[in-house]
């Protein structure tokens, strides 16, 4: 599947530079691809362990194949027992855990077979160009397991009434944040066109509960007929659009003081364990079986090219007595030792009163530069050493603009566009019959209202053009003007041929030569008589040697 791409399209020319080319800007792989399992691993595996390295690849199969039947996770007693999760993420107890490091799917995975999971397991952070988060909204919600996903995107430059298509592969949607965007009335009806359900399945975001269009300039009342399509939605905050509260009603209504909570500044994530532990049945499962997905940033940093190796820190620091002939060199990871000793010509002047004070100064000055040189080896600092500080992972997460002053003031036209309907609970999604039943079929009169003129005279003029090609092409009628005239063609080079000649009538009528009479010819025309021998005395060789 592909990833879900909102950047900016990038141009590069061509080898000639004469021609530009626009791509889309690729999302980059996350960290957790660089973790590969260790040729020798600390502890000893157990099968759960393998099981989960080779299904965790294949979380979508994994919900279906497993079905209703759950695992309970057990905790370790103790801190030297073997902890399962502690053995799949090696990284779980480090001070700057960091959810980027650990491969979507296997969270996924874990979620789907495990109960009592720890409760840091609630909620992962995905920036939406994942490549495996559309391959995770293919999970279903059923009664054991409630994927839902959150997408906080508040001034996004990025999101616009085209690529908000790129939202369609988000099955899951719970809440939905894009406030101060450019996205218009016709962006949300774009957005909830890609909502596509039947009877067997349902894809694009569907589950919508909670939409922010706060202080999105283009969006008015146009927006409502298409909100019928999300049929679970009930939190809508309209603040600093150009809607009016009263075309909403009788749908929904201006929210009470009890459910303001659900609206900004309350972040998303909040708002959706505040769902969670309600009684309300939102959800396909129980409050311990949902599982988060937050998104609130676009894609993961590049990874940095590979850096050689910084040279070592140098740690020596080489002391001169004065009032002895000693040359002194420690560090910070050993103590002080004398080099040698150094013949001052000035020495046997020095006065022997000064000595333990000179010995104190020079105690005192490497004392400071060895604590000197451990903090900045412990914290990192200093030349050769990386910054103690973990570099961010992912790009910028997305905060509130700044509101303007009648929002923050809290008008009554503001707060009047806080609007809200009582939670449609999950059972309402298997009593809506699907859209493509509901449809009527449309009458002649809107088929007419939708081609146009200019429609209609490009058809009138392509059915032209088929009939003149149809009338070029058909064989022409055999007539006796075209047998007796043919055709001269325009190519001088080519060979004439002659038209077809009728075969030649005879003068006179065919007479048989029996009936024709015999002529008579003139005496001295004939031919002469001949003389015949006689062949009586001729001897018969035939009959010779027969008696």
């Amino acid at each position: 599947m592909a990833p879900i791409l909102l950047g900016h399209h990038v141009a590069e020319r061509s080898n000639d530079a004469s021609v530009l080319n626009f791509k889309l800007t690729q999302a980059s792989p996350g960290p957790y691809t660089s973790n590969a399992t260790p040729g020798t691993l600390p502890f000893v595996p157990t099968l759960p362990w393998f099981c989960l390295t080779k299904l965790f690849p294949f979380p979508d199969q994994v919900a279906v194949a497993i079905g209703n039947t759950r695992l309970i996770y057990q905790h370790p007693a103790a801190e030297s027992d073997f902890d399962l999760l502690r053995a799949l993420v090696p990284t779980w107890d480090d001070p700057d855990f960091n959810w980027a490091r650990v491969d979507p799917r296997l969270w996924a995975t874990m979620a789907i077979i495990y109960d009592r999971l720890p409760e840091r397991m609630r909620v992962y952070k995905i920036p939406l160009a994942d490549e495996h988060l559309p391959l995770l909204q293919t999970i279903p919600s059923t009664p054991n397991l409630s994927l839902v996903t959150i997408l906080e995107l508040p001034g996004c430059s990025e999101l616009s009434d085209t690529s908000v298509v790129g939202l369609k592969q988000l099955h899951s949607l719970c809440a939905l944040d894009v406030s101060a965007t450019r996205i218009s009335s016709h962006g949300i009806k774009v957005f909830a066109r890609t909502v596509q359900w039947s009877a067997d399945e349902k894809k694009g975001p569907w589950n919508l509960r909670i939409l922010r269009l706060r202080n999105c300039k283009a969006i008015d009342d146009a927006i409502l007929p298409h909100l019928s399509t999300f049929h679970l939605l009930f939190v809508l905050d309209l603040r600093g659009t150009r809607c009016k509260p009263s075309a909403f009603l009788p749908t929904f209504a201006t929210s009470s003081e009890t459910e303001r909570p659900l609206y900004h500044p309350t972040p998303l994530t909040e708002v959706v364990e505040r769902l969670r532990q309600s009684s309300a049945a939102i959800f396909s499962c129980p409050r311990d079986n949902v599982f988060v997905l937050h998104a609130n940033c676009l894609q993961y940093i590049p990874a940095p090219p590979a850096q050689r190796s910084a040279p070592k820190l140098e740690d020596a620091c080489v002391t001169f007595s004065s009032t002895s002939d000693q040359v002194i060199i420690s560090s910070s990871a050993e103590p002080s030792k004398p080099a040698g000793r150094k013949q001052h010509p000035w020495s046997r002047h020095r006065r022997r009163g000064r000595d333990s004070d000179y010995d104190r100064i020079v105690e005192e000055e490497l004392a400071a530069h060895a604590a000197a040189q451990r903090t900045a080896a412990f914290y990192g600092v200093g030349r050769g050493f990386p910054c103690a500080v973990p570099a961010p992972l992912t790009t910028h997460t997305y905060g509130y603009p700044p509101e303007p002053p009648s929002i923050r003031s809290g008008d009554g036209n503001s707060d009047a566009l806080m609007l809200y309907r009582p939670p449609p609970p999950w059972s309402v999604v298997t009593d809506i019959a699907p859209p493509q039943q509901q449809e009527k079929k449309p009458t002649q009169s809107a088929e007419v209202a939708v081609v146009s003129k200019q429609k209609m005279a490009q058809m009138a003029d392509y059915m032209a053009q088929v009939a003149n090609k149809r009338r070029k092409t058909a064989p022409a009628p055999v007539s006796s003007a075209s047998v007796s005239i043919p055709t001269v063609s325009n190519n001088p080079f080519r060979k004439k041929t002659k038209p077809p000649q009728p075969p030649p009538q005879p003068a006179k009528p065919l007479v048989p030569i029996s009936a024709i009479p015999t002529p008579v010819l003139p005496k001295g025309v004939g031919p002469k008589p001949t003389i015949t021998k006689s062949t009586k005395n001729k001897f018969d060789w035939g009959s010779w040697g027969k008696k």
